[in-house]
């Protein structure tokens, strides 16, 4: 029964590797906002491009998504930003953001969402937390029963506050925590094996991740789409007592963990390749050191704040770019 359910009306509760998953509903709500047709978190995509005006897409997951409502999402604020400077060509900027994906995602929401819309510039967001993690098939692809079960398990257990997040009703709250400590603790943990000195999931994995950049960067030479790769950071990257915390929870001492390795290692890979990118991992550093927070509490997300900081570096980077290029 779940198995014809989730046939007729696909839920995100049952895993898979295709972009549809967590793919926001055609005219859904999020918070204030209402998603458009094709389920992206922005304005309706208009096909026609103005002469003057230069086409950016957006791709990545919930970073890119956002958290935040709609207008206080980076992307939404750099496109004002930029265009209320007035000091460059025009630009218009199409989200195309969906949470639970990863570059192999990336590379299809390109091909199928982004080419038909003929965009100049191709903005592709790899997050350091979780795209060199690949789902691999487990027994919650196979029984739909359990995976149903873990879903309502790991909601009454581990998210606080009673409103569903993003719905019409709930009230965005920027300092308010969603995980409880212990499963926010669990994910960061989970996470820690790309940061160890040496790390074989890094050497592995690292690999299967510039394949899909890799075919990103082949169709956006074919299409002539200027191709830009952003790295964002996990929040344990750039949060001391995180760090800490842990450390202590994996039993570990401070120099067996490199957390800034993924970032080296990547970019590395960039370089080489030629292509473009922009880490967003010392802004990040430098600016919650000096003005606090800029992740949502106990959330793994950036914060009205993180999300202003990150649509500034963008700014700053293609404004440079895009004059030289």
């Amino acid at each position: 029964m779940l198995r014809l359910y989730h046939f007729v009306n696909p839920l995100f509760v049952f895993p898979d590797n295709s972009d549809t998953r967590f793919r926001g509903k055609p005219y859904g709500d999020d918070y204030d906002f209402i998603l458009n047709s094709k389920g992206f978190k922005d304005t309706e995509f208009r096909s026609e491009k103005v002469n003057g005006t230069r086409r950016f897409v957006g791709i990545g997951d919930s970073f890119v998504f956002g958290t935040v409502p709609y207008k206080y999402n980076f992307l939404t604020v750099f496109e004002e930003e930029w265009n209320r400077a007035q000091t460059a060509s025009p630009i218009e900027v199409f989200n195309m953001g969906i949470p639970g994906t990863s570059p192999r995602q990336y590379l299809s929401v390109l091909i199928k969402d982004a080419l038909p819309l003929q965009p100049d510039v191709a903005l592709v967001f790899i997050y350091i937390g979780n795209d060199f993690i690949e789902i691999k098939k487990t027994l919650l692809q196979h029984s739909f029963v359990i995976a149903a079960g873990k879903f309502v398990l790991d909601f009454i257990s581990h998210v606080e506050g009673g409103a569903t997040p993003h719905s019409r009703t709930s009230e965005y709250k920027n300092d308010a925590p969603t995980l409880s400590v212990d499963k926010f603790l669990q994910i960061e943990t989970g996470r820690s094996d790309i940061y160890a000195q040496g790390s074989k999931m890094l050497a592995e994995r690292l690999p299967r991740l510039m394949y899909f950049v890799d075919e990103i960067h082949r169709v956006c030479k074919e299409k002539d789409i200027a191709l830009y790769i952003v790295l964002i950071p996990d929040e344990v990257q750039i949060d001391r007592k995180l760090q800490q915390d842990v450390l202590a929870a994996l039993r570990l001492t401070s120099d067996e963990l490199d957390f800034d390795q993924p970032n080296k290692r990547l970019a590395q890979e960039l370089q080489g390749r030629g292509i473009k990118h922009l880490d967003l991992l010392p802004a990040f550093r430098d600016a919650s050191r000096e003005e606090g927070r800029l992740y949502i509490p106990r959330n793994t997300h950036w914060n009205i704040e993180g999300n202003r900081l990150a649509a500034a570096l963008l700014i700053d980077f293609l404004r440079q770019e895009l004059r030289t290029s």
